[in-house]
């Protein structure tokens, strides 16, 4: 059995901003699966199971979103 096939966009977005000579402050923000595609896992293979030829999960995670801020000295 097939399953559909594996599509995901991650993004990322950054900014340093110097202080002074030595001192730097980065902040980033990330995006997993930006779009929020859910992809079907492959459909249950057991040919005697109730589930036979059923999807019942997903094959990635949904939309997450992360933030950090970094000082470097």
């Amino acid at each position: 059995m097939r399953s559909d096939w594996y599509r995901n966009l991650d993004c990322s977005l950054f900014r340093r901003f110097p202080i002074g000579e030595r001192l730097q402050l980065e902040f980033r923000a990330e995006a997993f699966n930006a779009t929020n595609t859910v992809v079907l896992a492959a459909p249950s293979n057991i040919i005697n199971g109730p589930n036979f030829g059923v999807v019942t999960s997903t094959a990635n995670t949904p939309r997450q979103l992360q933030m950090a801020l970094k000082f470097a000295f």
